[in-house]
């Protein structure tokens, strides 16, 4: 028999050469007639039973093959066991099914199947009561190799998949289509696929050990991988990775089940299809799901998103998207992702009259709220983590203002168009922090699956906080430019006289106007939260080192002030010169550490001074503290010279620098992480002061936010134990002075 090259991506096709290359014999005359007189039978007059082989090491147990009609060359093996089908221990055997031209391993179950054709069962896997199960194209690679166009419909960012693939690997693929990306990186990744692609090319469908066909009507040309579990749904042409959950992680077992349509796609390990959902020419990513009527097409879904009810078209969406409602996502680069879309949303004018071939890319953690309606091209890349309002229209734009609300103008300012909507920067920080704790929990908590999994998927952990060094690089160039000019070089103004900026005045602002007031909050908002990013990434740090000094059992050493108060550590058992003098972070267009290979240097943007920092890679298992140190440290330098906004007092200059106590820092740091968890509260509240004004009984249904609410709760929880643990921190060390 024809043999199928290995692919350690699909170790199924060990067993799968395995069972090719195991010695069959013949059966016997004795063998033949007890499958006769079972009622087996041949298909046709031209078949012959000389075609009926059995595995050498197998036996021959004729009375678990029963009512089988045998075509063209088929093997067989010994079934003396039990499969459990949910719930239900069913004894192997092949039973009531036309079997063609396949290879059934030992303890498999074959039963009631209208047609099995071309095909190899490793073992325990079963098929039960289903209609055609076959390999109908001369060969298939299982989806393996096509091409999916990414954000734009008629071509220019398309991605070749293969069951290997990341998202990482076709975000960068689609997203840079520059000459030289596309001569070095994508030509690469072509190579691959094609070689990829001719190692598991097959002439039957493989499906693998304890894999499960219950109840479809249509398996065609497909892999079924170890473990996965299809009930009453159509596979074809496809690959539907899986691991076998009895001696695998659970997480990693695949499941299509609910009449769910998938066809010429790739499925990775741990997703979840259900519920009627359609799946056309996609590659779904680990820990991703899609159910209730949802439909997938040409697009590429990111881990532990989702999609339920609503469209996907020629997107590629990153980790940790909400899609729960009828909405439409169509032409979207989003590889970010943590974001939302709500009920009613059209993401989707990429159509302007012309050629379906406008895209639109959304920046990290996005919300589109209910039935709002963006046309296309947009660019909300780095304006991560910014709300667009219920019901909000926005036009073309390139929006550059991190954690904003965008809403409906309230009012038609003289000289601006009526099309033009609201900006408020910085809002979700400064009025919807909630917003930001919830999401980070969700990430967190569903991050845990795919780390879970890292046998399977490259040991890839998703950052779940929204403050790290690519938003932060976002913010201090927002606010440069809302500093960048002078309250008098306001051009409009509205009914009440306050000063109207536009994009033409502030770039950044796309299509949308903002308040002068805005702008000094905005601001504001923007310094509070960057310091408080500096210094928890400070506490953190020497929260790092302590533990890795405990954890090493060494001794610890006190670093004395210099005499020009120059000291890099914090007393006893402080900072060492390896956290003090680090200058890596960890940057990613994604939000992702990766764990294995390396990145180049790139860049960083920081208010009106370039820095160039290292990227580094993070090691499995440690922290990222250390290395985004580096960058926070550079950021605090460089506010402190260049601001007196923060420690007027307390600033002090040493041989010319600026340098600062880091015990006023942490002091400095649990004022405000006191003040956010309150505003958190606060922020929650609204909601019990409105619902009982509105809806009788509220309280009694919802409870309060300082007591029912996990959120509230938690980030009351967390600054108290931030309090506590630095202030033990200071009555140790704190009698030094230490500056950084």
């Amino acid at each position: 028999m024809k043999e199928v090259s290995v692919k350690l991506t699909f170790p199924m096709y060990v067993s799968v050469n395995n069972l090719r290359n195991k010695p069959t014999r013949p059966l016997s005359t004795s063998e033949i007639n007890a499958l006769i007189t079972n009622n087996c039978r041949l298909l046709s007059t031209t078949s012959s039973w000389s075609s009926i082989h059995i595995f050498q090491s197998s036996s021959f147990t004729p009375s678990t093959i029963i009512n089988v009609v045998f075509g063209g060359t088929c093997v067989i093996g010994s079934y003396t066991s039990t499969l459990n089908i949910d719930g239900i221990e069913l004894p192997t055997g092949l039973y009531d099914t036309t079997i063609i031209d396949s290879i059934l391993s030992d303890n498999v179950r074959v039963s009631q199947t209208l047609l099995l054709s071309r095909c190899i069962l490793d073992q325990n896997a079963a098929v039960v009561g289903c209609g055609k199960i076959c390999m109908k194209a001369k060969t298939s690679a299982f989806g393996n190799g096509q091409s999916i166009g990414i954000a734009i419909e008629t071509g220019g960012r398309e991605v070749t998949i293969c069951a290997d693939m990341t998202l990482e690997i076709a975000a960068a693929v689609s997203g840079d289509r520059s000459p030289g990306n596309v001569t070095t990186k994508i030509q690469s990744w072509e190579r691959h696929v094609v070689s990829f692609t001719n190692s598991i090319t097959s002439d039957k469908s493989l499906i693998a050990s304890r894999a499960i066909l219950f109840n479809c009507p249509c398996i065609e040309d497909v892999y079924i991988g170890p473990g996965a579990y299809i009930d009453n749904s159509t596979v074809i042409n496809s690959s539907i990775l899986s691991s076998n959950d009895d001696i695998e992680d659970p997480n990693a077992k695949t499941k299509i089940i609910g009449g769910c349509h998938i066809s010429n796609s790739i499925i990775q390990y741990g997703c979840t299809c259900e519920s009627m959902a359609i799946v056309e020419g996609s590659f779904m990513c680990s820990t991703s799901h899609v159910d209730k009527h949802a439909k997938l097409l040409d697009s590429i879904l990111g881990p532990c998103s989702g999609v339920s009810e609503g469209e996907i078209t020629a997107s590629l969406v990153g980790p940790f998207v909400g899609f729960h409602h009828q909405s439409l996502l169509i032409a979207c680069y989003w590889p970010s992702g943590r974001g939302n879309i709500g009920y009613g949303a059209n993401v989707g004018s990429n159509h302007t009259g012309k050629a379906p071939d406008q895209e639109i890319w959304p920046g990290e953690g996005l919300f589109f709220g209910l039935a709002t309606a963006i046309k296309f091209p947009s660019n909300f890349v780095k304006s991560p983590y910014t709300l667009i309002a219920t019901g909000v229209t926005t036009l073309p734009q390139r929006l550059e203002m991190p954690f904003s609300l965008i809403n409906s103008s309230g009012e038609v300012i003289k000289g601006l168009s009526p099309a033009l909507n609201e900006i408020s920067p910085g809002w979700i920080l400064s009025d919807n922090l909630y917003m930001i704790l919830r999401n980070e929990t969700k990430f967190l908590k569903r991050g845990a699956k795919v780390q879970q999994m890292s046998n399977k998927t490259g040991y890839i952990q998703y950052e779940n906080e929204a403050l790290r060094p690519t938003t932060i690089n976002m913010i201090l160039e927002a606010r440069q430019r809302l500093l960048n000019v002078d309250a008098k070089q306001c051009k409009y103004t509205d009914g009440n006289g306050n000063g109207i900026w536009t994009s033409k005045e502030i770039s950044g602002l796309g299509k949308n106007y903002m308040k002068e007031m805005t702008r000094i909050k905005s601001i504001s908002t923007y310094n509070d939260f960057v310091l408080y990013y500096c210094i928890r990434t400070l506490w953190r740090a020497i929260q790092e080192n302590e533990m890795e000094k405990k954890n090493q059992n060494s001794e610890t050493k006190t670093n004395s002030s210099s005499s020009d108060g120059e000291n890099s550590g914090m007393g006893n058992g402080g900072m060492g010169n390896d956290v003090l003098n680090g200058d890596a972070c960890i940057v990613s267009a994604v939000g992702v550490q990766v764990m294995n290979g390396s990145l180049d240097k790139k860049m960083l943007l920081l208010g009106d001074i370039d820095i160039t920092s290292t990227l580094t890679i993070k090691e499995k298992g440690g922290t990222a503290q250390n290395e985004w140190y580096g960058y926070a440290k550079k950021i605090l330098q460089h506010e402190m010279q260049h601001t007196n906004i923060y420690f007027n007092n307390k600033i002090t200059m040493v041989n010319a620098k600026v340098k600062w106590e880091v015990k006023d820092l942490l002091l400095k740091y649990i004022e405000m992480v006191n003040t956010f968890a309150t505003n958190v509260l606060v922020s929650k509240q609204k909601d019990d002061k409105r619902g009982p004004k509105i809806i009788d009984g509220y309280s009694d249904a919802h409870g309060k936010a300082e007591t029912n609410d996990a959120v509230v709760r938690k980030a009351r929880e967390d600054a108290d134990k931030e309090r506590r643990d630095i202030l033990t921190y200071l009555e140790t060390y704190g009698n030094r002075s230490s500056r950084l």
